[in-house]
C-alpha cells in the first residue's frame, strides 16, 4: 500500500497514525471486500494542537492493496482476493 498525506512524505507513518482495515459487503453482488484507509493529523493540527472534530477531521486517504487484481473500481478488495495477497507475502518462517 502507499499513502501520502498532506504535510508527509509520501508513505511516511507519521505519529498517532493509523492504518484501518474495514470488511464491507458490496451491494451490487454482495461480496464481501477489504476497504483500507491511512488516517493521522497533520503536522499544522498537532503544531496547533487543534482538536480533531467533523469540521476540523484529521487527513485521511483510501489505499489500494497492491496485488489486489480483482479489486473495484473504488479501490476495495475482494476478501478472497485480499486474503491470498495477505498470506503471499507472509513469510511462514516468521509465523508460529
Amino acid at each position: 500500500m502507499a499513502w501520502r498525506l498532506k504535510g508527509y512524505p509520501s508513505d511516511e507513518a507519521s505519529p498517532g497514525g493509523a492504518l484501518i482495515f474495514s470488511l464491507w459487503r458490496n451491494a451490487t453482488d454482495g461480496r464481501e471486500v477489504m476497504r483500507m484507509r491511512y488516517v493521522a493529523q497533520t503536522p499544522d493540527q498537532m503544531h496547533n494542537a487543534t482538536p480533531l472534530t467533523l469540521a476540523s477531521p484529521p487527513a485521511m486517504q483510501e489505499l489500494r492493496l497492491q496485488g489486489c487484481v480483482e479489486a473495484l473500481a473504488d479501490g476495495a478488495c475482494p476478501l478472497d482476493a485480499f486474503a491470498r495477497v495477505v498470506r503471499d507475502k507472509i513469510d511462514p518462517a516468521f509465523v508460529r
